[in-house]
């Protein structure tokens, strides 16, 4: 077996796109060289999705992602408080009956479909600072933002984003140059997952 990656620093911007991350994500992967990693794609837009799904449902997923995450992040007293975790630029002020607080920036959203004309699901994630992706307040494991993908870490791969069903999980290989390829993926359809939301069926 090959030696563990260390220091594997991917450094990225995310595209300028309303309630999406634009704060440079670094991150720190300690991964085995040729290993497969199990790892879900993260789509930071609507045209980023088009390509697996069709524009209709990637625009719905999108916009209830947007909405969820509304709901479903986490409130800082104050923008210091939230830039600490997230970076500058990486918090949007929000109210609620006279009361202000900042949430963290959507940096993108999980979709998924068991079969064609079955309700898609969407699942709004963010990203802190460090670079480990968050459904809710829950960790689901580390960003990579190079790649698009989001690796199962520790305990967060037996999250309910990962035991859903809902996204495909792919087998992701990583090279001795430290690149990833995605060369196959597995689907595990189950019930709906406690964090996951779904929408009608699919638009062609």
């Amino acid at each position: 077996m090959s030696v563990l990656g260390r220091g594997i620093v991917l450094l990225a911007g995310l595209a300028p796109i309303v309630m999406i991350a634009t704060i440079p994500v670094v991150i720190y992967l300690a991964i085995e060289e040729d290993d497969d990693t199990p790892a879900m794609r993260l789509y930071s837009d609507v045209q980023s999705c088009q390509a697996e799904y069709s524009t209709a449902d990637c625009q719905r997923a999108f916009a209830g992602a947007q909405a969820q995450h509304d709901g479903s992040a986490p409130h800082y007293g104050s923008l210091t408080e939230c830039e600490e975790l997230y970076g500058p630029g990486g918090c949007l002020p929000r109210g609620d009956g006279g009361s202000s607080f900042f949430i963290p920036l959507m940096t993108g959203f999980l979709i998924g479909q068991a079969l064609a004309n079955t309700p898609v699901y969407y699942q709004p994630v963010y990203v802190n600072r460090q670079g480990y992706a968050y459904a809710g307040g829950t960790m689901i494991g580390s960003y990579n933002s190079s790649g698009g993908y989001i690796y199962a870490s520790g305990s967060s791969s037996h999250s309910s984003v990962w035991s859903s069903g809902h996204y495909s999980v792919h087998t992701v290989s990583h090279s001795s140059s430290g690149s990833a390829m995605a060369h196959s993926s597995s689907i595990s359809r189950g019930g709906f997952g406690s964090t996951g939301h779904s929408m009608g069926g699919s638009s062609s």
